[in-house]
């Protein structure tokens, strides 16, 4: 099962092509990189979620 597929959107930038739903909930997110690192972005939202969650890989 896949969540989200991602494309480019900017350079150095991914972003979810749809959102995924899970019930009430939303689920944006985006992957930006450097020569550094990579990161994703989650931001949730619901009717009682309103979040952003980020996961830094070095």
């Amino acid at each position: 099962m896949v969540l989200f597929y991602l494309a480019p959107t900017d350079p150095h930038l991914l972003a979810s092509v749809d959102s995924h739903l899970c019930e009430e909930d939303v689920y944006l997110a985006t992957v930006p990189w450097d020569p550094y690192s990579i990161r994703l972005n989650w931001r949730v939202i619901g009717p009682r979620k309103n979040e952003e969650m980020e996961y830094c890989y070095l």
